[in-house]
């Protein structure tokens, strides 16, 4: 499940970042958390559609026009904390929007129904 999770963002950062648009994704350490950040060349997310944009079938009023349900940031919000964790995002100061996954590092590398030793 938590492939899901990662999944819908780096998805989400491809359909909102400019052709040609860099994608960044880092996995990182921070004490007995483990840190998932993905992030676009987009517009980023106004300030006040923040915490809406992980509602269910919410979408931003500036999509530019790309087709979605509004279930994808529903879903990974759902999943992640599920797992004990948070999900957040910021814009970037070079522009574009930075989503960042932090789980417990005891949760982040679980299995559940994606078999025996595989990251969920």
């Amino acid at each position: 499940m938590l492939g899901i999770a990662l999944s819908n963002l780096v998805e989400n950062a491809v359909k909102y970042s400019p052709r040609g648009g860099a994608v960044e994704v880092a996995l990182e350490r921070d004490g007995e958390n483990v840190v998932v950040a993905v992030a676009d060349q987009g517009n980023g997310v106004p300030d006040d559609e923040r915490d809406r944009i992980f509602e269910k079938y919410y979408r931003a009023a500036d999509t530019g026009g790309m087709p979605g349900a509004g279930l994808g940031l529903y879903l990974t919000r759902r999943i992640v904390t599920a797992h004990g964790g948070t999900v957040g995002v910021r814009n970037r100061p070079e522009g574009g929007a930075l989503f960042t996954i932090r789980l417990p590092l005891q949760n982040a590398f679980a299995t559940d129904d994606a078999g025996p030793g595989r990251v969920a």
